[in-house]
């Protein structure tokens, strides 16, 4: 029964959360105001909020119509699509913030889209993983997909940066200011890089070691 009434819960709470990220990403794009930021779509804040929001879905209908073969898939996934997300909120917070409030004090922190991809998501996400989602079922093969996601995510825009045209509303074709070679030089990218991949391994390898934690003292007690 008690199992039954935490099913519901969850499922209620990731709904709601799927529901609000998915509001979320519609603002950052400009579709509540008509006034179109589709580059915002390519942005690894996006990518991300996308993903945990098809998690967060995916995770709701597993628990409603119960298929037992993809537990520890799904739980494998969440993980990854937790460090993502966190990524895009301590990234955003410690570094990209500050950068924009230097550049634009006009800069709007407390937008509705902001809050929820840079705060609620990474927030809420973790509480649900924490809350609802098994331990003890990541492999050691999830930390290095989660290291390698925003590598690639790197490389691409990165090149694309190089390459490719001015993005719609900004001065330059790199999607991040710590990416801008024409601006920052290889050297200032490379500092930037290592800052930022080192708190990424920091961030997954706490994560996994918490999963491993708490999958012993749950298994402790039964």
């Amino acid at each position: 029964m008690k199992s039954n009434k935490k099913n519901v819960v969850s499922i209620i709470y990731e709904l709601t959360l799927a529901t609000a990220i998915f509001a979320g990403i519609l603002d950052r794009a400009g579709i509540f105001t008509q006034n179109l930021q589709l580059h915002t779509l390519y942005s690894f804040t996006t990518i991300s909020n996308s993903c945990v929001m098809v998690i967060m879905l995916f995770a709701a209908l597993v628990q409603m119509f119960p298929p037992v073969t993809v537990g520890s898939v799904l739980a494998r996934v969440r993980f990854i699509g937790v460090i993502m997300i966190l990524i895009t909120g301590t990234v955003y917070h410690f570094i990209l913030l500050p950068q924009k409030i230097a550049e634009s004090p006009s800069y709007q922190v407390f937008s509705f889209g902001n809050i929820i991809a840079h705060y609620i998501a990474p927030i809420g996400i973790l509480a649900d993983w924490l809350l609802f989602c098994k331990k003890g079922l990541v492999t050691k093969r999830e930390p290095l997909i989660c290291v390698l996601v925003p590598v690639l995510y790197f490389i691409i825009t990165t090149l694309y940066g190089f390459y490719g045209s001015t993005i719609p509303g900004k001065e330059t074709s790199y999607v991040y200011f710590f990416m801008d070679v024409g601006e920052l030089g290889i050297v200032g990218v490379i500092k930037w890089v290592a800052v930022i991949f080192a708190a990424i391994l920091l961030l997954v390898y706490s994560l996994y070691a918490i999963d491993r934690i708490l999958a012993k003292r749950i298994k402790s007690r039964t």
